[in-house]
């Protein structure tokens, strides 16, 4: 069977445009409450794909029974894949600290956007040594990072580069800077 040269001319330009760029990186920002967050992507030497491979998150929770905010931060290596330009991530373990994100390249590839709650035990207030600990919670909130100028996503033996997806989250091209 032979295509005519107008549908082959409509296959290329919806695949062209069911594709998303993801640039290689570290992308800093702020979630809804201005906590600062930063990520880098690298790739997985496994797999190829786009991977979350380093996450520093500052957070504000908010503890019940009249004990105070909260404010702390963490870094980690969830190493994680993109699939179709997406992850989504949630840890508890070995921390007491439990983060559920989401993160999305946009169309030009310069930011990454997502939601982040996040809840910590914290040790209860008391007069005394405290015996129990309670759960301090941010609530889910949107975030925004933005991919810093001259980043190098070096880690897991990777080159800073572009990768471009098809709509099934399969790498249909590769450009390295």
């Amino acid at each position: 069977m032979r295509l005519s040269t107008p549908l082959v001319a409509t296959l290329a330009v919806f695949a062209a445009a069911s594709a998303s760029a993801q640039t290689l990186g570290t992308y800093a920002g702020t979630s809804a409450d201005g906590s600062t967050l930063s990520f880098t992507v690298t790739t997985d030497a496994a797999t190829g794909a786009p991977e979350l491979t380093s996450a520093s998150i500052s957070f504000k929770v908010v503890c019940p029974g009249g004990a105070p905010a909260a404010y702390s931060g963490i870094g980690f290596g969830p190493n994680v894949d993109f699939k179709n330009g997406k992850l989504t991530y949630v840890s508890g373990q070995p921390t007491p600290s439990y983060f559920d994100f989401t993160l999305a390249f946009d169309k030009a590839s310069s930011t990454l956007t997502g939601s982040i709650a996040t809840t910590i035990a914290q040790l209860a207030v008391a007069t005394k040594a405290p015996k129990k600990a309670i759960a301090c919670i941010s609530a889910k909130q949107t975030l925004t990072t933005t991919l810093q100028p001259g980043s190098v996503a070096a880690s897991r033996g990777s080159q800073a580069g572009t990768y471009v997806f098809d709509r099934h989250g399969r790498v249909i091209g590769t450009q390295t800077r």
